[in-house]
């Protein structure tokens, strides 16, 4: 069946649009993050969870030892995983399932 001139254009816009996006796509693929950015906050994030318990036993006489080492854990815990979901955003392309995605299209 032909189709209409303006079908053709359309479609034409559409795969350029569409090679502009991939273009981009493997710009940012490309494009690596330094990895002092990585380090320095890890270690920034060490240097406040070592302090941090000392923090809270000097800052006042009636909490117990016990829930300093709770409420550390949790902090640690919670901003260590924020810390791993950070270092999973930085590289997402191996993580994300593309071929069996692409082969189930």
């Amino acid at each position: 069946l032909p189709l209409p001139m303006s079908t053709h254009l359309h479609m034409g816009n559409r795969l350029h649009d569409l090679e502009t996006v991939v273009g981009t796509c493997n710009r940012i693929l490309g494009s690596p993050i330094p990895p002092t950015f990585s380090r320095m906050t890890s270690r920034l994030l060490c240097l406040y969870l070592l302090v941090l318990p000392f923090a809270l036993l000097g800052f006042s006489s009636s909490v117990s030892p016990a829930a300093v080492v709770l409420t550390s854990t949790l902090t640690a815990y919670v901003l260590c995983g924020i810390d791993e979901i950070g270092v999973e955003l930085e590289h997402p392309f191996p993580i994300m399932p593309m071929q069996h995605m692409s082969a189930a299209a």
